[in-house]
């Protein structure tokens, strides 16, 4: 069964213009909704939003990735992460996924390495 109400996402993004144009490309799908733009995560910013699911963008900023993770899985262990970056030298696949997720990074890797 399809969850009823929608995803709540948080972004954190240091560049406010395109912090709110991802915003509003967010809202355009009606199964999101943007909760909050922080310039920079903390536990707070994760205690006042609430989201389902963080956006977080580790270029231009000082954000401390791992830290960033912990207090997550600390404070709200059901939040899911996802990282934005212009670095194309990083790709991210879970260690519970399938062998078929990491053969497709790998070659997705391989395929951008090669231009």
């Amino acid at each position: 069964m399809g969850r009823s109400e929608p995803v709540r996402v948080a972004i954190v993004e240091a560049q406010t213009i395109f912090a709110y144009a991802l915003c509003d490309m967010l809202s355009t799908d009606p199964a999101l909704e943007v909760v909050g733009v922080a310039a920079a995560f903390s536990a707070e910013v994760l205690r006042a939003l609430q989201p389902d699911v963080l956006v977080v963008d580790i270029d231009g900023a000082e954000i401390d990735l791992m830290a960033t993770l912990r207090v997550c899985d600390e404070m709200r262990p059901e939040v899911r992460v996802i990282v934005l970056s212009l670095d194309q030298q990083i790709a991210t696949v879970s260690k519970t996924g399938t062998l078929e997720e990491l053969i497709d990074a790998v070659k997705g890797a391989a395929a951008v390495a090669a231009g």
